[in-house]
C-alpha cells in the first residue's frame, strides 16, 4: 500500500508573500507588488518558486510526521504555471518504499490544474521502513 497525504495551502495571500520575500532577500516586485504585474501584464502577483518548494518539504515532513529521523536526500521540482495571490493550493504526495528509501512524487494543484510536480528520495532508519512496512503504509 501507498502512503498518500495532501496538504491544502491557501488562500495565499499578498502578506504572506511579502514576508516570504522579505525574509529571504527576493527582489523580484512580481511576487508583491501588484502596480509592477500589472505593468507587466500578469494576472497578480506569483507565488516566488523557492516558497513552492519550501511548501513542498512542509507536505512530505507532515506526510512522515511521527518519523523526525527523515532526511530528504533529494528534491526536484517543476513549476509547470504561476501560482496566484488568492488561489488555494493542494499538494498531494505519494509514496512508496524501494531498496532502503522511500520514492515521492509530489504534485501541486490549484483547482485541478497541475503548477508543480516533484519527486523525492528520502531515507529512513532501516527499523523505521520495516516497521512503516508492516503497517502497510509503504511497500518494501
Amino acid at each position: 500500500m501507498k502512503l498518500e497525504f495532501t496538504l491544502p495551502w491557501g488562500p495565499i495571500s499578498a502578506t504572506q508573500l511579502a514576508f516570504y520575500c522579505s525574509a529571504v532577500g527576493v527582489a523580484d516586485p512580481i511576487h508583491y507588488d501588484r502596480a509592477t504585474v500589472a505593468e507587466v501584464g500578469m494576472k497578480d502577483v506569483v507565488a516566488n518558486g523557492s516558497l513552492r518548494v519550501a511548501m513542498i518539504e512542509v507536505a512530505i515532513r507532515r506526510a512522515f510526521a511521527n518519523h523526525p529521523d527523515l532526511l530528504i536526500e533529494k528534491l526536484e521540482c517543476r513549476h509547470r504555471a504561476p501560482l496566484y495571490r488568492g488561489q488555494t493550493a493542494r499538494i498531494r504526495v505519494v509514496s512508496a518504499a524501494a531498496a532502503g528509501r522511500i520514492d515521492c512524487q509530489v504534485e501541486t494543484t490549484v483547482e485541478d490544474s497541475l503548477v508543480d510536480s516533484a519527486t523525492a528520495e528520502l531515507s529512513l532508519p532501516e527499523s523505521t521502513l520495516i516497521e512503516l512496512s508492516e503497517k502497510g503504509l509503504v511497500r518494501s
